[in-house]
Parts: structure tokens; sequence; C-alpha cells
């Protein structure tokens, strides 16, 4: 411990005054202990970056520290010395009592790495600027993660693009030409990051050479890599990315890839040109080469056709081109150039085919079919083909059309001989047409005797050419039928043509066959009560044969089992033919056991009343006529309602009873308390009478004679909303006769009556077009709202009605249709009245140019439209147009309301006299310098204007496109003089076809 010797500074005077009464006092001072901030490396470390112009002051320990450069020196360092990287500190006290134990610390200071190019650079040097070789300057796929730095291992960088603050730049940002990147690191051991060091980036690029992507060459030219075809001053390599350059006399290798780069000015080209080489040895190739015989074909013809053609492959004796090819010899190419290839070609002539001489035909439209082949003229070759198509070559006349036809017959030649064709030209005679022929089977049923066969054989003319004759003839196959009957009929029908020597016949025969007996029809009447089987076949007419068949069952009825009425046909069939005889079995007559029934005026059907039908009489099976009258046929639909005294009479469905029995209907009066109803009322509805809400029955609206279960309040049929319940209710009233009592139950639902709905005051102007639909209340979910315009609500409010200041009443009704009480809601509309033109506010000269701010009106904050309502704003800037309306508005100051009328105002924009100078001073000055009549253009587009000395001569001619003179003559033999000082004359035209010329005196001064 050491003993201090006591000074005020530093020491209050309370320890002061302690020490003093206590005695001496000792104060022992302890060695700092020293942060380590890696613990990792050996020795204490603490890291700084430059940005931080680290001071000793800066270094961390704890205690009263004092720093020194070694163990033992007495000589503390400045706090606010400089740190420097890579040195060690010694931590000690203020009386140097730790010297030979002090703790050490070592300080690296990080600083802005250095650039040391390219990561796959080996040459580390710091560089202000990177220079790279890229395939495209523009996209140059080289980003900041490829520049490498000092900082790559140790630390963590990050780029800007700037010096300070800026932007940080992610690592896979691409580097653009020209641009300037700054990058600093990051301390690992602390926060700070260091200053920031720049790099500015050029790029360049070379392209790549441009050439065939595979080429060939021919082993007997000995090719090297110099004979390879690209632009550029070419490098040549082994890869994509070989450094190691090819000599440009290297041998090229058959199926081997080179890769070219070009040479620049400043880079090699990065991107190379890949070709693939082929280095083929010399061939030889055979050909044939056809010719047709008929060509004379020389060796000039053989392709191609600018070579040189010798008699071997040994290239020593070239042909004459005008030598004639020999079927069968060989003819070799010289070699050609750039290629291994020679051609040996064959020489093979060929024969031309022969399609005969042109032929001309004749035939009938009927006539067989012949073989168009054998009729061709000449020698022609088999393999031909017809045009148009002919099966097997058979020519058919009757598929044709009479008249001339056209064949052609082709002999297909080769790729060297052209295809013969001949012409077949043949004359179609049309044939007279007897028709198809007639094949046709009958029954001696179909025809009652010959004359009916005969009139049959002539409807197989209808349709046919009528001049033709029958053999044999139908008169005599009219007698052997009447002689014979069932057989075989046949006649030929032929027609001749004396003219062409064409006929034609067609076959008609008629097989008859004999038709079987079935007997005739008959009716069985069944008898109420009797079951007795009839046998149906018995009760047929006539002579039936036996063997035939029925179309239902077996030939049986069975009334116990089969239903009647019934209709069973029997049917005997031989030689396909047959005949029919049916049998009607009519179901039996009805016996009625009540002929004076009574009914109740509605029925219960089991879907509701009804009223009694005649589908209600007994028996139930029975038909019910309008009379007794066998002969009168006329049934009752069964859903016709029965009425009170009303005959009916009962029948079968057959219509074969002939005594119908006779049916008096009484109907009986039945009470009538409506059907089943739901109704909904509201709690403030006033009282009401029930039974009127009640639906009505299919007798009308219930009688009012009945009661409700349980019992209304009112103790008879008002129902009061306010008292009574809701529920349901049974209405009953009693039957005055024997049908039975009529009940319905009603279902009576008291809806709530909404609360009056909440309403929003409105002001607004009258212009903007509110209507009661703009109105605002808030009704309950599901409700709707309804406006009044008056207290009482009788008069509702449409919401396309326009609002109008004063007050609105708002209710809101529930889906059950209860209204609740009104909710006023004030309305205030205000309007500005329409504004009012000056007299003669919106008269104006065209030479004034007056806009629509130069209309005159009587008051001030004036807004202009194009259109009476709604329309765009019109600017008073705009230029006034004769004729147009402009429409204003005035805009009231204490609304701020415009009018909901506007004024119109149509613009009157004249001709007024133009000013026409009488004098100008042509003199350059710059003032009066030219003659013109302002605003004439714009009044009169086609003006003319002629200026004439006082001689008569012409000096100026002016139109709108040349509208001002200076001085100068543009007219007659005075040319383009400047023409003196004087009085001069004016003539100008208005070519409007209305105003009058106007001439007058200009004086002329310099």
């Amino acid at each position: 411990m050491q003993n201090f010797t006591l000074r005020r500074n530093g020491i209050s005077l309370f320890l002061f005054a302690f020490i003093l009464f206590s005695g001496t006092y000792s104060y022992g001072q302890t060695c700092p202990t020293v942060e380590d901030q890696n613990t990792t490396a050996s020795g204490n470390q603490q890291y700084f970056c430059d940005s931080q112009i680290p001071e000793v002051q800066h270094l961390v320990a704890t205690g009263d520290v004092v720093w020194y450069a070694d163990q033992n020196s007495t000589t503390p360092i400045a706090s606010t010395q400089l740190l420097a990287d890579g040195i060690t500190y010694f931590a000690g006290n203020s009386d140097a009592t730790c010297a030979g134990s002090r703790e050490s610390v070592t300080v690296t200071i990080y600083s802005q790495p250095d650039i040391l190019g390219i990561k796959e650079s080996t040459n580390k040097q710091s560089l202000p600027t990177l220079s790279f070789c890229v395939a495209d300057v523009n996209n140059p796929d080289i980003y900041l993660s490829n520049i490498r730095t000092s900082a790559d291992e140790t630390g963590s960088i990050q780029w800007y693009d700037s010096q300070t603050g800026g932007n940080v730049l992610p690592a896979d940002t691409e580097l653009v030409n020209g641009a300037t990147y700054w990058v600093d690191q990051a301390n690992p051991f602390g926060t700070c990051r260091t200053n920031r060091r720049s790099v500015k980036i050029e790029l360049n690029s070379e392209p790549a050479p441009e050439g065939e992507p595979a080429q060939t060459f021919c082993a007997a030219n000995n090719p090297t890599l110099a004979d390879i075809v690209a632009s550029g001053d070419l490098r040549y390599f082994v890869s994509e990315t070989s450094l190691t350059e090819l000599s440009s006399a290297t041998p090229l290798e058959d199926g081997k890839t080179y890769y070219l780069a070009s040479v620049g000015e400043i880079c090699v080209s990065v991107d190379r040109l890949a070709v693939t080489v082929t280095v083929n040895e010399l061939t030889i190739l055979d050909e044939t080469q056809g010719f047709c015989e008929t060509e004379s074909a020389t060796v000039d013809d053989l392709l191609p056709a600018d070579g040189v053609w010798y008699t071997d492959e040994t290239f020593s004796t070239p042909i004459d081109a005008g030598t004639a090819l020999v079927h069968g010899n060989s003819y070799f190419l010289g070699i050609e150039e750039g290629t291994c290839t020679t051609t040996e070609v064959t020489a093979d002539i060929y024969p031309a085919p022969d399609a005969g001489t042109p032929t001309e035909l004749t035939y009938c439209s009927n006539d067989p079919a012949v073989d168009l082949f054998t009729q061709i003229e000449g020698t022609p070759d088999q393999a031909g083909t017809f045009e148009p198509a002919l099966t097997n070559n058979m020519f058919n006349p009757a598929d044709y059309e009479a008249g001339v036809q056209e064949f052609t017959y082709t002999v297909e030649g080769n790729e060297f001989c052209e295809d013969a064709v001949n012409t077949i030209t043949i004359n179609i005679i049309a044939a007279p047409e007897a028709g198809a022929d007639v094949n046709e089977a009958y029954c001696t049923a179909d025809f009652a005797d010959g004359d009916a066969l005969m009139t049959q054989f002539n409807t197989y003319l209808e349709g046919r050419d009528q001049t033709g004759t029958f053999n044999p003839t139908l008169e005599s196959l009219r007698d052997d039928y009447n002689t014979n009957g069932a057989g075989v009929y046949t006649t030929v029908y032929t027609i001749n043509d004396g003219d062409t020597g064409c006929s034609d016949s067609a076959t008609f025969e008629i097989t008859v066959n004999q038709t079987p007996d079935a007997g005739e029809d008959a009716t069985v009447q069944l008898v109420e009560g009797d079951n007795t089987v009839i046998d149906l076949f018995s009760e047929l007419g006539g002579t039936p044969v036996t063997g035939g068949t029925w179309d239902i069952g077996n030939g049986t009825f069975d009334p116990a089992v089969d239903t009647a009425p019934a209709s069973y046909t029997y049917t005997v069939t031989a030689n396909g033919c047959s005949s029919s005889a049916t049998i009607f079995v009519a179901e039996a007559c009805p016996i009625v056991a009540d002929t004076t029934p009574e009914f109740c005026e509605t029925v219960d059907d089991g879907t509701g009343a009804d009223f009694p039908r005649v589908s209600d009489l007994l028996p139930a099976h029975a038909v019910w006529y309008t009379t007794a009258d066998p002969s009168d046929d006329t049934t009752i639909d069964p859903n016709t309602q029965l009425e009170d005294q009303a005959v009916y009479y009962a029948g079968n469905q057959s219509g074969t009873c002939t005594a119908r029995t006779p049916v008096t209907v009484t109907i009986l009066d039945s009470p009538n308390a409506g059907i089943d109803t739901e109704i909904t009322v509201c709690a403030n509805d006033a009282p009401f009478d029930l039974t009127t809400m009640i639906d009505p029955s299919i007798l009308g609206n219930a009688d009012a004679t009945g009661n409700f279960s349980p019992a209304l309040a009112s103790g008879g049929n008002m129902f009061d909303p306010a008292v009574d319940v809701a529920g349901t209710y049974t209405y009953t009233v009693a039957s005055t006769t024997s049908c039975p009592d009529a009940s319905a139950d009603i279902i009576v639902n008291v809806e709530a009556v909404p609360a009056a709905p909440a309403t929003t005051a409105v002001t607004d102007c009258a212009a903007t077009g509110l209507t009661v639909a703009d109105l605002v209340a808030t009704p309950d979910t599901g409700n709707s709202i309804q406006w009044y315009t008056d207290a009482a609500l009788t008069t509702p409010a449409a919401g396309t009605d326009v609002l109008v200041t004063g007050t609105y009443y708002a209710t809101q009704t529930s889906p059950a249709g209860c209204e609740s009480a009104a909710t006023p809601a004030e309305v205030v509309i205000n309007d500005a009245p329409t504004p009012t033109l000056v007299a003669g506010g919106n008269q104006f000269c065209m030479i004034d140019r007056p806009t629509v701010g130069n209309i005159a009106m009587n008051e001030a904050n004036i807004t202009w439209y194009d259109s009476a309502t709604g329309g765009s704003v019109v600017s008073p800037e705009t230029s006034l147009l004769d004729g147009t309306v402009y429409y204003a508005s005035l805009t009231d100051a204490a609304s701020g309301c415009e009018s909901s009328q506007r004024l119109a105002v149509t613009a009157e924009v004249e001709k007024c006299p133009l000013p026409i100078p009488e004098a100008f001073s042509p003199n350059g000055d710059n003032i009066n310098d030219l003659f013109m009549v302002e605003f004439i253009g714009e009044q009169y587009p086609q003006f003319t204007i002629e200026i004439f000395n006082r001689w008569g001569q012409k000096v100026f001619k002016g139109n709108a496109s040349n509208a001002t003179w200076n001085g100068e003559s543009t007219e007659g033999s005075l040319g383009s003089d400047v023409v003196p000082v004087g009085v001069y004359f004016y003539v100008i035209e208005y070519n409007d076809g209305e105003t009058t010329p106007t001439q007058g005196r200009l004086y002329l001064s310099r």
C-alpha cells in the first residue's frame, strides 16, 4: 500500500476532516486490467477502424489507467496520441507502481481495403482503376463480387456508390463502364467500419470473329488453321478458355473443334468462335443421269453444265461437249473446286412412251360397255390411264350424257421423257328410255279381275315414254288372269328410234299369289255376372280357315281375367298373302244401385275440397251419357261438375248398351269456413274483423255465422292486435244439412313496429339538382325508408322528386309491412338568381377579337358554360364565335351557390368597317413602314387589293397570303423598283358576294 499526501483537489472536506481526526490515512492503488476483444488470439487484442481516428485514450482498461510504451517505462503516453496499427501498449497507473507487471494490449487498426485486381488475377496490387475486357460493355457479366480486395479473407467488405453516405451496393451489382465504386471493411470485433477506397471501372470489348461454325476441307489440300475462314486478326486455341495459342500453320484434324479469338487495339475478344472442321478424303461418286431418246443428248447435256468431262478417272482425256451420249457409257467429271469429290456419271437413255393416235367413236347411250383401250387407233402402250378415269378401261355409254364426250389416254413418261397424251372423241346418241324393269308380287285380293291386273301394268308407264309396245299385249294378260287367277304374268315394253337406230326395253313381271280366308268381323257383348269363357274363332263370320294367329292371347276371352272392351284380330297367311278379321268384345252394361244419389256441395278428394263431379257417380266403371238414346255416343267428361236435379245416363265405354240407366242427382248445401290462412299484422294496426282475412274456399268467402276458438277478446270476430295474442285460431261454421261442419285455421302473426329512423338535415345548392333519393335516413337491417312531404304522411315523395326548401318526413317499414313513426329532416336549398345581360352586351366587331370575358353582364361573379345544364366551363379568354350560344351562371357570395337557371347569350360578332390607312412611310425606321388593312384577312379571306400610281399603272397586287405593301413595285414593266413619293390609289375587292369594293387614295412618303 502507498501513502498519499493529502491535497484538497480530489478529496472532499469530509474525508479530509475524517483523516485529520483519525490519524494518518493510507490509500492503495491497484494495477489496471486490460479488455481483451479477441480471446482466441494470444495476448490482449483491441481493434479500431481508421475512420475513428483512434487515440490512446480510446484503449479500454479498468481503473485509473495510464498507458506506457513498455513494461518499465516511467513516461506515460499522451492520451491524445494517435494509436498505431500493430503496436503494443502497456497499462499502468499514474505512480508507475505496476512497472514490470503491466498488462499489455496489441492494437489492430482496420483501414480501407486495397483493390488487388479481379478474383482470378495473381498479380496483387492496389489499383485506383480496373480495366476489363468483356464480351459486351453494356452487359459485361462482371460484378462487384469479382473484384479482389485486401480484406476478402480478413474482414467483411461492403460496396457503396459514393465516398460518404450513399447507397450500399449488393455484391451481385453488375459493373458499369466508367463508374466509380467505393469499398470499406468492418471491424470484426466491433461495430465500426473503415474509410472507403475508390476504384474506377473501365470496360473494353472486342467482338468475336465471325464465320461458319462448321467448315469443310479436302485432305489433298493439306489444310492448316490459317485456312479457316473468319473475320478479324485471328488467334487460335484448343478450347474456349485455353490461354495457349496455336500456330496458324497447325494442320487441321478431321472432326476437331478449334476456337478463334480476334485481337483488337486493346483487347482480345472474350468470346471465341468455335469452328468444327471436317477434312475429307478424295471421293469418287457414282451417278446415273437419264435422257429421253427424243432429246439426242450430248456430253454438253450432262450436269453440272459447266463441268469438264473425261473418259476415265485419270482425267487424261477430255471429251468434246458435242459428243453424243451412249447408253450405258461412263463419263468422269473433273474435281470440283473446294471439294474432294469427283463424279462418275453413267448415261441412261430412255425410250419414249406411245399413247396411240387420235380416235373418234359413236355409241348409243344404252349400248353395252366396251374396253376403250381396244378402240384406240395406232399402237398405244398398255400402261396408260384414261381421263376421266375408267374402271378396268371399260367405257359404259349409259354412264354419260348424250353428246360428245372426250377422253385423254396418257402413257406416263419418266423424269426424262414427257408423258404421251392421245385424245379419244366419243359421240353418244341418246337412246330411247323404256325405264327400269319391274318385278312385283301381289295377292289375288289385290286384283278383283284381269282389268285390275291390266291397270296395274299401266301404272308402270307413269313417267316413261308412252310410244312403246307390249309383248305379249296387256289384253292377253288380262284374259289369262280371268281364266287362271293366281300365277306369274310377264310382258316386255319396247321403244324404237327409227332415226338413230337406237332402242330400249323394260320387262314388267307381276306374280299373283292366292289370298287365304280369315272370315268376317264380329262383336261379342258381355253380360254383367256371366264369366263363361268365349271361343273367339267360333264367333268369326263367314268361312274362316284354321291355322291362323291371334294378335292377343290364344283365341279365347275369359271375362274373369281379360279386360273389355278389347279387339282381337285373327290373321291367316299363305304364299306371302294374308287376310284378317276382328272380334270386338264389348264390356257389360253397368248396373246402377242408386238412381237418386245425394252429394254435398263440396267433397274432400284427399287433396283438398272440391265440387262433386261425374267421376263421383256409381258404379265407378260406368261411362255417362247425355241421353238415353243408344245411337247418341256423346259422353260426359268425368271432370264435369254435377248439377242439382240433373239426369245422367249410365252406359259402357263401347256404347253397346241399348238401355242406359238414368240417374237424378241432388246437391246439398255445405257450410263454408274458408281455407287455412296465415296473416301478419302490425302491433299498431286498428282492430279488424278476422273473418274477412280468411282466404276464400272454392265456395267463396267464409260464412259470417261461425265462431273462433280460442275466443277473441271482443267476444265476436273483431281482432285487436293491442289485446289479442298472436297464434292459431280455428274458425268453425255449423252445417244446416246432413253435410259435415266446416272449419279452417288462421295463423295470426303480430309484427312489432320499428322505431322512427334517424335522419340528416340537408343544405345544398339548387344547381346540384339533389332529389329525394339523396336524403339520408338510417333504417334498421332489412327495413326500407319511405319519405313524405307532410307530417300527416299522406303524400309520399318519389326518389326522383327534386328537393325544395322545407321539411321532409322519413318512416321505416319492416319486411312485414309495419311502418314506424316519422322523423323530420330539414332541407334548405339555396339558389342564385339568373344573371342579366347589359343591353347590347353581346354585340361585337370581329376586328376587336372579342372573348367570352368581354360579354357585358349586370352582375359580377359570372361563370360561363357551353350548355344550359352540366357541360364544361368556358374560359373568359375563349374567343367568341358568331352565333354561338354561351350560358352564364351567377354565384351567390353568401351561399357559394350558382344559378340553377343559366342565362343563354348568343354572341353577335359582326364584320365592322375596316380602318384603312391614308398614308405610310416605307423608310426602314420600323415605324409605319408597311401599308396594310388590319383584320381584312379575317373578315374577308378571299379579298384582293390593287394599288395604282397616278398614271393608272398597277404597282402592287395583294391577297390573304400577301397582304402588306412595302412601297416597291411588284407589277408590270416597273419591275421591283422603289416607287417615288406621292399619291397612290387602291381598289379592294372583298369577294364575299355581298360587300361592294372600296376605292381610295394613299399618300406614300419617305
